[in-house]
Parts: structure tokens; C-alpha cells; sequence
């Protein structure tokens, strides 16, 4: 069988397929869920690669395995330019493992064979491009890539998968799950679907108002139809009084839409087996949602399907709804002129301070069982095990030389991975996620960014929110961070880089509390 010659009968005997999206510059581009592995956050530098290939522009470590990353840019025609922010999506052919850089990555699109369009080139099959078909999407054409033709570039080299667990086989596009809780039941949703998180608003009345609409709250400068979640779902109802609420708005393909819910819960990373299929029988509005988490300690979060709610109707139609504040013309107006439309998730440790979603692997509640290590002035507090891994737990507002308390009840742990390892960052509290509207570009420098303190240093602006809502905050590298804080505690020496900066008060509060 030759090259492409898989794809073709796969799209041949199958009726539907699940394919994962990943962006390289403006190139929407899909491959098989099942040559997908995971998705990880680039390193600023890959390691060398003294091998001339097209397009082969380094290697980078994934839990003590070396893989060589490609960047198809030069392959598919696109311009290479440098990005700041960027992501690895790991690509598995015949039991070998390359790296793709990416943009970014769009989720799962499940496509039937009717919907795949063949793309025909004069070139023989076996040197052939490495897109094969296209299909349409809300989001725009999108461009199937046959696994096998990738691996097949000259010279291209690829690593051979190290044995795993069966957690790790099924792993797949491991993206973020925004969990939620509307009355007394636990949700969640992608959160790449979330254009933001409304801590408290109130739901101003309007002529949308109705059976599924609640009124409209101002969300970026826009009048967003707010609906009732629990009814929508066929699970209860929002008591008609309640006019003050906790919101998600999610982004629809025309316009956005916001669900009532009472707190923003935590982000988490799951692997694919923990997502179990919804019972058709006895749950309402089934075609709804994805599935169920099966947790830790038993939680269970019933866990919405964005694709479905972009195609139910009445939803559909409320979000196309929305319109700028003033009605103003222009979609989007100055406001976003210059949005990068990266996530971002902001937190408080001393400041409301931002750092890039991807570069987060999971965020959970204040261990109960963690083992105390040296108080005081010591950022590292701790150590919890989660995930069969031991955790170090950091306090990030006394790395940052912040003396503020911190209280366990409402401090949450943002799980950063580097090289296969975790490091835990407490933070005082979760404010929201939202998209970056500007960013400050980074200047070239001579520093090491590779000690905490040239890390903390040196953390450029960035501006979220519009309008009344617009702020410029600290955005901190978080698994720059991380790798720096592992080096420097690997090393022995008298002053440990997990201490807090010098010149930090020392009859301060404590920067960290139990209480």
C-alpha cells in the first residue's frame, strides 16, 4: 500500500471520523485522533538537531524521551514567522513519535465521509503533498494531513514510542475542562470554548428576555444574551428572583452566549478514559453533553458538548443576538484590533497577574493531605502526591517576594509541567479567563533566564478586557518558571533559590497561612 493510501481507506470504510484541529499560522489543519498523542506548551529554545531536513527545527524532551520537532510551514507553502506563544502537538505513526509546532490547537471535529473532499495534485502519490482532503467547518476549510506522508519527508527523523501505561495510551489532546458548578450539580465544558468568566454580574432585563433567556449582562463591550442553565438543560431552574449571578461566556460561531452558574470550580487536564458516555435514557437533552468526568474523590461533573450547543437552534440564535454596547457597528471594533486570541487565566498573588492557559496542565483545590515542609519566608511549603507523581507545593506570592496570606480555603494549586515533571504554584485565588487584546513584545535581552530571579524579573505587560473591563497586567512564564525553580533546588547550596527575594521585610506577615 502506498503513501496516502491509508487515509484513502480509512475515508473509504468509515462513515465518520474524529479528527483533532491545530492552527500553524493561519492553516486550519486536522489529522486523525488516533495519530494524535498529546499537546504540550513549546520551550522558548529546542534542543539541537544536526540533521538537515526541511523544516526540522530542533528536538524538545517529553518525560525523558528526546523528540524531534518539524514545523510544516515550509511543506504546506505558509510563511514562517516567529510567534510567542506556540504548542507541540506530538504525532504518533507506527510506534514512533514526532513533534509538530503549531499555533495553537481548535479541538475535535467529528466529520462524515460525505464531507471530505479529495484534494487531487499532478504529482505522483508517492512524492505527493501531505494534505489530502479538506472539509468545512464553522470555524473555516479545514485541511486533512495523512500521518504517513509526514513521516515519510525526507529525512525526517522520528523516535520510537516508549512503552506506557494504559492512562497514557489514551491520553489523546489532552486540553483544558472548565469546571463549573449551577446549583447543586457539577459541570464542565471545554475551555477553549470560554471567551471569559464573569466572577459576579448583575443580569440587566431586556427585550430577549423569555423562556430561555434570562436578560443580558456586558461582557467586552457587548450585550450578551445570558441563559438559564439548568432549565436549558432539563434539570431545574434559576429561582426567577436571582438577579446577581456567576457567569461562562462562550464563544458561538456568530456572536457569544452566557451561562448562569453559581462559582467557577478549577481547570483540569484529563486523559480520554476518564470521560465516560452519557446514558441516552433518563438524562434530558442527552445530545447535549459530552459525556461524564469521573473524578477524584468520587466528583463526577456532567460535561457539556460545545459543538452541540453551537447547533442547537434557539442557542445558536440568542448568541447571534449579541451586539456591541451602543450598537455600534463594527463586530468588533478598535477594542480587538489588536487581540492575539490566546487564553489566558488570571489569578491574584498579591496582583491580578496572567499567565498563558496551555502553560497550565491542571488546577485543583489546596491539598488537604500535603506534608508541611519549612514556613516562613520558604516558598516551597510543601509536598503532595497527585497523579502517582510527589508534587512540590510553591508559594508563588512569597516567590515573588509578595508577604500576603494565603488561605488553603480559597487558594488553588496550578500544576506546571516541565520535562515530565510537576511543580505546584499556590495562588491566592482564581480571577478569570480571557483572551489577551494586547500584548508588550519581548525585548531582546542578555539576561539568564534561566535563574528564578531573572524569571521574575522580567514579566511584560498584557492587556485583557475592554472598555470599562480593560487592564494591563503582569503576565508571568510559568514553566520558565518552573524549569528554573527545579534547577536551582537541584543544586545544593547555602541560599535556596525557593526562598523569597532579598530585601523582603522580614517582621512582614507571613506570606503563607494555614489558617
Amino acid at each position: 500500500m502506498s503513501h496516502g493510501d491509508t487515509t484513502q481507506a480509512f475515508v473509504q470504510t468509515t462513515t465518520e471520523h474524529s479528527f483533532g484541529l491545530m492552527r500553524i499560522g493561519a492553516a486550519l489543519l486536522a489529522l486523525p485522533v488516533e495519530t494524535l498523542r498529546e499537546v504540550i506548551a513549546s520551550p522558548k529554545e529546542l534542543g539541537t538537531l544536526p540533521i538537515a531536513a526541511q523544516g526540522l527545527c530542533g528536538t524538545v524532551q517529553l518525560r525523558g524521551t528526546v523528540i524531534p520537532v518539524l514545523d510544516l510551514r515550509p511543506t504546506l507553502g505558509l510563511p514562517v514567522v516567529e510567534e510567542r506563544e506556540r504548542v507541540i502537538v506530538m504525532m504518533r505513526y507506527q510506534g514512533r513519535l514526532l513533534g509538530l509546532l503549531a499555533s495553537s490547537v481548535q479541538g475535535m471535529a467529528k466529520v462524515r465521509s460525505d464531507r471530505l473532499h479529495v484534494l487531487n495534485t499532478a504529482t505522483p502519490i508517492q512524492s505527493a503533498a501531505i494534505a489530502t482532503h479538506s472539509f468545512e467547518l464553522d470555524e473555516g476549510v479545514a485541511t486533512l494531513l495523512d500521518a504517513a506522508r509526514i513521516a515519510a519527508l525526507p529525512d525526517v527523523p522520528m523516535v520510537e514510542e516508549p512503552k506506557a501505561n494504559a492512562e497514557e495510551r489514551t491520553l489523546g489532546l489532552r486540553e483544558p475542562l472548565l469546571l463549573f458548578r449551577c446549583g447543586a450539580l457539577p459541570f464542565g465544558i471545554d475551555a477553549m470554548s470560554v471567551d471569559g468568566t464573569v466572577p459576579s454580574t448583575v443580569v440587566r432585563e431586556s427585550s430577549l428576555k423569555g423562556e430561555w433567556c434570562r436578560g443580558v449582562i456586558t461582557h467586552h463591550g457587548y450585550e450578551v444574551p445570558v441563559i438559564d442553565t439548568l432549565k436549558t438543560l432539563g434539570l431545574g431552574e434559576v429561582a426567577q428572583g436571582v438577579r446577581e449571578s456567576a457567569a461562562v461566556v462562550l464563544r458561538f460561531p456568530k456572536g457569544y452566549l452566557a451561562l448562569m452558574l453559581d462559582e467557577v470550580r478549577d481547570i483540569v487536564r484529563v486523559p480520554a478514559s476518564d470521560i465516560l458516555p452519557m446514558p441516552i435514557c433518563g438524562v434530558p437533552n442527552a445530545a447535549l453533553f459530552k459525556g461524564m468526568l469521573a473524578g477524584n474523590e468520587g466528583e463526577q461533573h456532567l460535561l457539556l458538548n460545545a459543538a452541540s450547543l453551537h447547533e442547537h437552534p434557539v442557542l445558536s440564535s440568542l448568541a447571534s443576538l449579541s451586539q456591541p454596547v451602543g450598537g455600534a457597528s463594527s463586530a468588533k471594533g478598535d477594542d480587538d484590533a489588536a487581540c492575539t486570541n490566546l487564553p489566558y487565566l488570571t489569578y491574584r498573588v498579591g496582583v491580578e497577574t496572567a499567565s498563558s492557559l496551555i502553560q497550565v496542565s491542571e488546577i485543583v483545590a489546596y491539598p488537604t493531605t500535603a506534608v508541611p515542609l519549612k514556613q516562613g519566608r520558604d516558598a516551597a511549603i510543601g509536598v503532595f502526591t497527585h497523579r502517582k507523581a510527589s508534587v512540590p507545593l510553591v508559594c508563588l506570592c512569597t516567590l515573588l517576594g509578595r508577604p500576603v496570606r494565603v488561605d488553603t480555603e480559597t487558594a488553588r494549586v496550578l500544576l506546571v509541567e516541565d520535562a515530565g515533571q510537576y511543580v505546584g504554584f499556590v495562588v491566592q485565588s482564581l480571577c478569570s479567563i480571557e483572551n489577551a487584546k494586547w500584548e508588550q513584545a519581548n525585548v531582546p535581552s542578555t539576561k539568564n533566564h534561566h535563574t528564578v530571579d531573572a524569571v521574575r524579573s522580567w514579566q511584560p505587560l498584557i492587556e485583557v478586557g475592554v472598555r470599562e473591563q480593560r487592564r494591563t497586567l503582569p503576565r508571568l512564564d510559568l514553566v520558565q518558571l518552573a524549569r528554573a525553580l527545579r534547577n536551582e533546588m537541584a543544586q545544593p547550596c547555602t541560599t535556596s533559590a525557593v526562598n523569597a527575594p532579598s530585601g523582603v521585610n522580614e517582621d512582614a506577615p507571613l506570606s503563607y497561612s494555614a489558617s
